[in-house]
């Protein structure tokens, strides 16, 4: 036991130093591997490399104001791409929202690839083991693409870059981007297989362990993300069907400075920001950044949200009080919560009022204070649609989903412009700009030739 938890660590050490710029370099003979299920389950249970998903995305979007004074305290990657600029990280060795996520699919690779060549009694534990080796590289896959890779759009999708897939360990296998409809397909079915090996309910006692529920709920997300809201629904129905838990808000004690607890019965699977993000976790409790105004005065008075997300100080300016999971630093992870505004949205786009805003009204009843609630109405699927994206972005804020919202909603031609005031500019950032995608690393180019994003 002791022995396999060494293993474990060395090969967590090796993962975490080795940077995603040696794609095709990973030096697997460096240190012994895991070679029971109790080592890799350690592997896969190592949150600290496993549960962090994208800072930039947060950063970028609409939802966080960075005073001016607090500018000069963001690292060069982190200013530039909250101002849209052309060129995010200049000299920078290392960028974690590329670096992290490829890591993780190495330790997920070196799972699926060590798991056949067990010798073991306990299939069960093999196969949950598989199914989550597959979760974690979807995952991770579907982070990186909403960053480094346009938006889905059926029409082009076969021919425009997404990002590489490594699906193996050898030094030898080239790097390349696949065509991003070929990413999407990579994500799809490790999330089906991982939908059949894993145990089918979220564990209470480890969250970032994932479920055959979190595998339809991500299924979900990345349909929706795709606009193919027909099997969006459907996957969400098939996790709402097996586990619906939604908390009422009026049950947790507002003046907390935590009030949502640890063990959060509507969270499907555990992640969180990654923690480079000073300003984003920590800094936001103390002032350094802030919500968006406009965002925070779109809560009604008795919406429990306005002061369970969130605290003001002493200029009334609205700070983030404790993520959705009781931690620090932003909840990013998945919960039910997102999947009933899927399947309102959804029911909206199939034009069917009446069933979107039941949906819709089922959440929010829980997230107001106790008999002043007013069910929402709608006449029409668009004005429903309306107010169901509304709804979405006051109840998933710092999820790290807007970013992804807004570009398949300009695809739509939604035409949402973002702007931004800092040191006497105005930057503004038009629906369906190249800057929509982030580039990649100059240190990935230079080692690979792959090609480059247009900024």
């Amino acid at each position: 036991m002791m022995g396999d938890y060494r293993v474990t660590l060395w090969l967590c050490a090796l993962l975490a130093l080795v940077s995603c710029n040696k794609l095709n370099q990973i030096h697997t003979n460096a240190v012994e591997v895991p070679h029971t299920l109790t080592a890799i389950q350690q592997l896969l249970d190592n949150h600290q490399l496993l549960g962090q998903s994208h800072g930039l995305a947060i950063l970028s979007a609409d939802e966080v104001i960075i005073p001016g004074p607090s500018l000069y305290l963001l690292q060069p990657r982190e200013r530039n791409a909250y101002l849209w600029e052309k060129d995010i990280y200049p000299r920078e060795d290392a960028v974690p929202d590329w670096d992290i996520p490829y890591q993780q699919i190495r330790c997920a690779n070196a799972a699926l690839n060590i798991l056949p060549q067990l010798k073991t009694d306990n299939r069960a534990l093999r196969t949950s083991l598989e199914g989550a080796a597959c979760f974690t590289r979807a995952h991770a896959c579907y982070n990186l693409v909403q960053l480094f890779a346009k938006p889905y759009d059926s029409a082009e999708a076969c021919c425009v870059p997404g990002i590489p897939v490594p699906q193996e360990t050898s030094i030898h296998t080239p790097v390349r981007r696949l065509p991003l409809q070929e990413v999407y397909a990579c994500i799809i079915e490790d999330l089906h297989r991982a939908a059949r090996l894993l145990p089918p309910l979220p564990q209470m006692l480890y969250p970032n362990r994932p479920s055959a529920v979190a595998a339809y709920a991500l299924l979900s997300r990345v349909y929706l993300g795709m606009r193919q809201y027909e099997k969006a629904a459907a996957f969400a129905d098939s996790c709402l069907l097996r586990y619906d838990t939604l908390i009422d808000f009026n049950t947790l004690d507002t003046t907390a400075k935590q009030p949502f607890p640890a063990g959060n019965p509507e969270v499907l699977y555990q992640s969180e920001m990654l923690n480079n993000y000073y300003l984003l976790g920590i800094g936001m409790q103390i002032g350094l950044s802030q919500i968006d105004s406009v965002l925070y005065r779109s809560y009604a008075p008795d919406d429990l949200r306005r002061v369970l997300f969130y605290k003001t100080n002493e200029q009334e300016q609205p700070q983030l009080k404790s993520s959705y999971s009781g931690n620090n630093f932003p909840f990013t992870g998945i919960a039910l919560d997102e999947l009933y505004l899927i399947r309102a949205e959804c029911y909206a786009r199939a034009n069917n009022t009446a069933a979107a805003m039941e949906w819709l009204n089922k959440l929010l009843i829980k997230r107001y204070r106790q008999n002043y609630f007013v069910p929402m109405e709608a006449h029409d699927p668009e004005e429903a649609l309306q107010l169901i994206l509304a709804e979405r972005s006051k109840e998933l804020v710092l999820r790290g989903l807007r970013w992804a919202d807004l570009r398949r909603l300009n695809i739509e031609n939604f035409g949402i412009t973002l702007r931004r005031f800092a040191e006497g500019k105005e930057y503004i950032l038009p629906p369906n700009s190249t800057r929509y995608v982030m580039p990649i690393p100059d240190y990935e180019i230079w080692l690979t030739g792959m090609e480059q994003n247009q900024r």
